[in-house]
């Protein structure tokens, strides 16, 4: 009687079980993913410098999960290597907490920890079969999902993107002007043969910043010039003439849209700004130069009483300033490309360069730190150091343009040490390294500024 009973309930299971199967031949899709399809992978937060191998994937419905460990999933890197599981570990999906919608796919350790991986500037595919994911009225299941992400900023750029090796006039260069006058026009050069998938794209020209006047109301165009490779855009009047203009004393901007140029990887143009100068001079005056450093350029670096400079530097520039990036300063020894100049506390890797503006906007005391404390090292005698500053690595305060890259040339130390000081000269103000004003008495190196605006070092012993 029992087993009787028991076979009916089984085949009535078979049968409930083959009916959800028919129901589920419909398949729901995905509406959104993070990362996106084509996207950028990113870290979790802009502390840490791997990536979690967890993924987020949303319905337009509420979902079910029919195997929370399942077999089949992969992740492949570089459409070349698949990324192996943790030893111990698993791939497992599970319903967002915060959200019915969203299914969390991650691959997990032995302990159930979320596995990570270092970013390697690469593309990853990640493939989920069909069927793993079901709506909540369980009618239909996922169809094979297949993701593609890039796991930094360049490799998204190089897979995603097509961008010019050059442009005439250049970016940050000057127009040809001919009479006088300037073409409303830009020629792009790529690496590779491109597409032009719209002919007359949105460009603008515009005058002083990136939002200013305009130059032209008329349309633009793009077409092919000397090959495949180069795009020249131009701005042409109603004759089919290119538009010309005559330019200020100012920068320009050439403000183009994305997409409308591919090339056969199905990458596009991005939308960008390229900025130029009516002429030579009038970049040279907008951007910030140096005037004058102390150590000078060409002099012997100063010791201390142990044979030793401390690695500080003040810096007048020709207008006021502000530092981007102090970290990309470095003091080389040999030439502006050699060695980086090893210091007392180097191998620690926690040093790092302070910048201090002084008021009048323009003078700039630059020192190696480590923990609060300036560098030192022994200068080998008959050996150049360098002190180089990278372009970008500091901007005017205004127009926010960066600087050139700046490259001081010193000598090694004389058996004099430090310069005697003229007696006749006036010293207006003296700084300390750190670029404070020095009381009265203050021993070791300080920055003298005399009344005729010149700037010296002097030991006070």
């Amino acid at each position: 009687m029992k087993k009787s009973l028991y076979s009916k309930m089984a085949v009535l299971l078979l049968v409930f079980m083959g009916s959800l199967q028919a129901q589920a031949a419909d398949v729901f899709t995905l509406v959104s993913s993070k990362p996106a399809n084509g996207g950028l992978w990113e870290k979790p937060n802009p502390y840490v410098t791997n990536l979690n191998v967890s993924f987020s994937l949303t319905f337009g419905e509420e979902v079910l999960i029919t195997n929370e460990t399942p077999d089949g999933i992969s992740l492949v890197k570089d459409n070349d290597s698949e990324v192996p599981l943790p030893t111990g570990g698993s791939w497992k999906l599970a319903v967002d907490a915060n959200n019915p919608n969203r299914v969390i796919v991650k691959m997990v350790t032995d302990d159930g920890y979320t596995h990570a991986i270092y970013p390697s500037d690469s593309k990853y595919t990640l493939t989920i079969p069909a069927g793993l994911i079901m709506n909540g009225d369980m009618t239909a299941e996922n169809e094979t999902i297949i993701l593609s992400f890039y796991d930094s900023q360049k490799a998204f750029e190089e897979g995603t993107l097509v961008k010019p090796v050059s442009t005439t006039p250049a970016a940050d260069g000057a127009f040809v002007l001919t009479d006088g006058k300037a073409a409303a026009a830009i020629t792009l050069t790529f690496d590779h043969d491109v597409l032009i998938s719209n002919a007359n794209p949105e460009v603008a020209l515009l005058k002083g910043a990136e939002d200013g006047e305009s130059v032209t109301e008329c349309s633009w165009q793009a077409r092919f010039g000397d090959d495949n490779k180069t795009v020249v855009v131009e701005a042409v009047a109603s004759d089919e003439s290119v538009v010309t203009f005559t330019p200020e004393e100012t920068s320009y901007y050439f403000i183009l849209p994305e997409k409308f140029i591919a090339d056969e990887d199905g990458r596009y143009n991005p939308a960008s700004a390229i900025r130029v100068w009516s002429t030579e001079e009038a970049k040279y005056a907008a951007f910030p130069h140096l005037v004058s450093s102390v150590p000078a350029a060409g002099d012997a670096l100063p010791l201390n009483d142990a044979g030793q400079f401390e690695v500080a530097f003040t810096l007048q520039f020709d207008k006021a300033v502000k530092m981007q990036k102090a970290s990309a300063i470095s003091m080389r020894e040999g030439s502006a490309d050699g060695n980086k100049v090893q210091t007392g506390n180097s191998d620690w890797g926690m040093n790092s360069w302070i910048a201090t503006m002084q008021d009048d906007g323009v003078t700039m005391s630059l020192s190696y730190n480590f923990f609060g404390t300036v560098e030192t090292f022994t200068p080998k005698e008959d050996t150049k150091y360098y002190l180089v500053i990278p372009a970008a690595t500091l901007v005017s305060v205004e127009g926010n343009l960066p600087n050139e890259e700046i490259v001081i040339e010193f000598n090694g130390p004389v058996t004099t040490g430090i310069d005697a000081v003229d007696a006749a000269a006036s010293a207006a103000t003296r700084f300390t390294l750190g670029g404070a004003q020095a009381a009265p008495g203050t021993k070791g190196v300080v920055i003298i500024r005399t009344a005729d605006g010149k700037m010296r070092k002097e030991m006070k012993r």
